[in-house]
C-alpha cells in the first residue's frame, strides 16, 4: 500500500510445482496462457489453491482451480458458465510472474496483482452483503440449536479451549486430520439468545458491514455488552496460545535462524494486526490494521515454506514429478531462470506488508 495514493499488493509464490500427469501437464500450460487475466484472492494456499478466477470481456469472470484441470478438459480452457460480476475488474492488474527454480531445484512460479483503493472499497461492499447473508444463515441456525432441548450447552470456558486447541492444532508440523466419521453433537451457546437476535436483525438489513480507512478495517457487530466481553476475552486468549506456540518454535534447537527472523516479524505482526474494544453501547469492535494483516499471511507462508518436508517430497516419486514439470517447461520453450533471488522479490511484502 502506498501513502500518497491508496492501492494494495498482492504476491503468491507458488513453490516445488510437481505432475508427471499429461492432462495436468497440458493444465500447466493452458493456465499459463491465461495468467495475464488471472485474479486469485489473497489467502494462504494452506487447503490448496486460494479461490482464483479468469478476467474476461464485458465483465464476465470465470472461477476456476489453478491445480486441477476440469471435467472434460483436453488442451484450452472453456468458459462454460461465465458469470457477471457486479464489480468492474479491469482496474486491477497483474504482473505476471516468471518461473525459476528453488534450492532444491524444483520449479516455482510468482503472481502479483495491484488493485486501486476505489476498487478495493466496492469489493468491500460486495462482501459485506455476502457476509451478512452468511451471518443471518449462521444466526437462525444457533438460535434454532438454543431451542433444541437434545442440544448440549457450552458455556465460554468451553469455548475459549476449543479455539486455544484449534491454533495449537495449526502450529503442528503434521496436523492430525479430523475423523470425517466423528459424530457432530448439536451444541447451543455461548451466545445468549439477545446477541443472536440482535445480530439477526442487523444481518437482516446489510447493518453489520466492515469499513475502511486508510488501511485500516473496521467491523462493528450488536452484541449484549457481556457477550462483547467474552468474545474480546477469547480473541485475547487465542493470540495468547499462538504467541507461545511462536516462542516454542523460535526456542526449538531445529529451528534456523532465518525462520527466528521470520518467526519475530510473525509475532509483531500479530500483535499489531487487530484491535478489539466493547462499544459504550456494548456491542463489538474489531479494527484491523490492513498492512499488518497481510503482513501476517506473508510470514505465515514463509513459516510454512521453512516447515520439513512432508514425507512424500522425500520419496524419488516426487522428485520425478518435479523433473516432469521442468521438462514439460523446457520441451515447450518456456524459460526457467536457474537462480532467482526470492528474498528480493519478498523484501518489500515482509518490510512493509503492502
Amino acid at each position: 500500500m502506498t501513502r500518497t495514493r491508496i492501492r494494495f499488493f498482492c504476491l503468491h509464490v507458488f513453490s516445488d510445482i510437481s505432475t508427471n500427469n499429461d492432462k495436468e501437464l497440458k493444465y500447466l500450460h493452458a493456465v499459463l496462457e491465461k495468467k495475464s487475466s488471472i485474479l486469485i484472492l489473497p489467502l494462504p494456499a494452506i487447503l490448496g489453491p486460494p479461490p482464483s478466477f479468469i478476467r474476461l470481456d464485458g465483465g464476465m469472470i470465470y472461477e476456476f482451480n489453478l491445480a486441477q484441470p476440469p471435467e472434460g478438459f483436453k488442451d484450452e480452457i472453456a468458459f462454460p458458465k461465465p458469470i457477471r460480476f457486479p464489480i468492474d475488474l479491469s482496474p486491477i492488474k497483474v504482473k505476471v510472474g516468471g518461473f525459476y527454480l528453488n534450492e532444491r531445484k524444483h520449479v516455482c512460479i510468482w503472481h502479483e496483482s495491484e488493485t486501486p483503493g476505489a476498487v478495493a472499497d466496492k469489493l468491500l461492499e460486495f462482501v459485506n452483503k455476502e457476509m451478512c447473508m452468511a451471518i443471518l444463515r449462521e444466526v437462525e441456525e444457533a438460535i434454532r440449536s438454543e431451542g433444541d432441548p437434545k442440544a448440549r450447552p457450552r458455556t465460554w470456558d468451553d469455548f475459549r479451549k476449543e479455539v486455544a486447541d484449534q491454533v495449537r492444532r495449526e502450529f503442528q508440523s503434521t496436523p492430525k486430520p479430523s475423523d470425517p466419521n466423528a459424530k457432530q453433537l448439536a451444541r447451543k451457546g455461548p451466545i445468549s439468545l439477545a446477541s443472536l437476535m440482535a445480530l439477526k436483525k442487523a444481518a437482516f438489513g446489510n447493518e453489520v458491514a466492515m469499513k475502511r480507512k486508510g488501511s485500516r478495517i473496521t467491523l462493528s457487530a450488536p452484541f449484549t455488552k457481556e457477550d462483547s466481553k467474552q468474545i474480546v476475552m477469547t480473541m485475547d486468549h487465542a493470540k495468547k496460545v499462538a504467541l507461545e506456540e511462536l516462542d516454542m518454535k523460535r526456542d526449538d534447537p531445529n529451528t534456523s535462524s532465518d525462520l527466528k527472523i521470520v518467526i519475530g516479524a510473525w509475532k509483531r505482526a500479530l500483535g499489531d494486526t487487530v484491535q478489539h474494544a466493547v462499544e459504550p453501547n456494548g456491542s463489538l469492535r474489531i479494527d484491523v490494521e490492513l498492512t499488518k494483516g497481510f503482513t501476517l499471511l506473508n510470514t505465515f507462508m514463509e513459516v510454512e515454506s521453512r516447515r520439513p518436508l512432508h514425507e512424500f517430497r522425500a520419496t524419488a516419486e516426487y522428485a520425478r514429478k518435479c523433473q516432469a514439470v521442468l521438462q514439460s517447461l523446457q520441451d515447450r520453450r518456456v524459460e526457467v531462470l536457474r537462480e532467482y533471488d526470492t528474498k528480493k522479490l519478498l523484501a518489500p511484502y515482509l518490510a512493509s506488508g503492502k
